[in-house]
């Protein structure tokens, strides 16, 4: 029985139903909320009263109930962090402040409420410095940069990774120090710096391993599978997937490790592999509290379709994720989602929607920082102009993106960007062609 048609039936007084419910759900709903809380009583208590809620809901009028309960769980939880930070007002103790802010910048960020989430994270930091504890002032440093990433200021971020590595470089917080190491690694990939980023994830799995911690490992895996396939190296892409994929555990990170999968498919050309893994992936994650790691999974899987054959479901697909991107406020999600409408509005031969939406990629991924998927970009919008005719604006495209591609030191999207001039019938400027030489030696 699937989950809607369970939650009507318990609606109308069927308790069987009503258990039917409490069991699909239950297991995730408290494990995050004790993520949250930090207290077993209190996290079932928030589960209760959540379940207590859908039992009192009009039903007929919620369009996804899972995540309508995840909402409901997560503003329960913040109702519950409230309750006690004004216990702890009357203990002015820092460390049980820096606790409490901390939980409260964490629960705000899954919910999507960056700017909350930064105030919070703030307090958390300045309640952690009255402390003197590492860990404390450490774990603050990593949720502002979570944060910062989040919000599309991967040098901001970095700068507090940074910050906080100096901080945890002790054996007692090599665990949090890894999960530091695994976020500077991202924002490295979001600004094309590669060969940092993969020293930083070497640094993560060393951590990791020492402290017996397979998700991170399995996401480091990943995030290296990414930088693999940004460089067009496929088989080395591959490899890391699958690698994390047999290293995760938990939903969240086998959701990740799916989705690195089924892009290294993508990237190979394996259409049907990718839908099939990528589904997977929407699948697990799609009624967690983390909507930047669903909508980039859907993202891909629009493209995947798009390969396919099937330009409609995917344009349909890239709309629902840049509708969820731009609710969530990431810039770099809205550069994904709005690059695969584009693709895919182009696919179905709507020329003028698909250059409209890739012009709005370009531009969220500028403002993001993100070079490498900029350049990529407008590669899609070198094709679509050179097809109207604009061939100097397409060859001005083409020489910025051989330009970053070269920065970034991946010289077989070099080549690739060249070809694909050749192909439209375009002469490269020369200061792009000199850019791409000095790449590719």
């Amino acid at each position: 029985m699937d989950l809607e048609a369970s939650v009507r039936r318990a609606a109308s007084g069927d308790l069987d139903a009503f258990a039917d419910v409490t069991r699909q759900f239950q297991h995730m709903a408290f494990g995050y909320a004790l993520s949250l809380v930090r207290d077993l009583g209190q996290a079932e208590d928030v589960v209760q009263e959540a379940f207590a809620r859908l039992a009192r809901a009009d039903v007929d009028q919620i369009d996804d109930v899972a995540g309508w309960l995840v909402v409901v769980t997560s503003r329960l939880c913040l109702d519950v962090l409230r309750s006690n930070a004004l216990r702890q007002r009357r203990v002015p103790d820092p460390a049980l402040a820096a606790e409490y802010h901390y939980r409260l910048a964490m629960t705000r960020f899954y919910l999507g409420d960056y700017a909350e989430a930064r105030l919070a994270a703030a307090a958390a930091l300045r309640d952690g410095e009255r402390t003197g504890d590492r860990e404390q002032v450490g774990r603050a440093l990593n949720a502002l940069a979570l944060v910062s990433t989040a919000a599309g200021a991967p040098g901001e971020a970095m700068d507090y990774c940074e910050r906080a590595v100096e901080i945890l470089d002790d054996p007692a917080t090599w665990r949090r120090l890894a999960s530091v190491h695994w976020l500077l690694a991202l924002n490295r990939i979001y600004t094309a710096q590669f060969e940092s980023a993969l020293a930083q994830l070497q640094r993560c799995v060393t951590l990791a391993d020492s402290v017996g911690d397979r998700k991170l490992r399995s996401m480091a895996e990943g995030l290296e599978s990414w930088v693999h396939a940004a460089r067009g190296d496929g088989g080395a892409a591959m490899d890391c997937a699958q690698r994390a994929l047999a290293a995760s555990r938990g939903t969240i990170p086998t959701s990740l490790a799916l989705r690195w999968v089924g892009y290294a498919h993508l990237d190979q050309g394996n259409a049907r592999a990718a839908i099939d893994v990528l589904e997977r992936a929407c699948e697990q994650i799609e009624h967690f509290p983390v909507r930047h790691t669903y909508v980039e999974s859907l993202a891909f899987l629009a493209e995947a379709h798009v390969l396919a054959g099937d330009a409609a479901h995917g344009l349909e697909l890239a709309r629902r994720a840049t509708e969820l991107a731009q609710i969530e406020g990431s810039p770099f999600n809205v550069g994904l989602a709005e690059r695969a409408a584009g693709r895919a509005a182009r696919a179905t031969g709507d020329a003028h929607a698909g250059e409209d939406h890739l012009g709005r990629a370009l531009e969220a991924f500028e403002l993001n920082g993100a070079a490498f998927e900029a350049a990529m970009t407008r590669l899609d919008l070198a094709r679509a102009l050179a097809a109207r005719g604009e061939r100097d604006d397409a060859q001005t495209h083409l020489a910025e993106a051989i330009g970053a591609f070269g920065a970034a030191r991946v010289p077989r999207r070099v080549a690739e960007a060249r070809a694909l001039s050749h192909t439209l019938g375009l002469e490269l400027r020369d200061a792009g062609s000199d850019v791409g030489d000095a790449a590719a030696v």
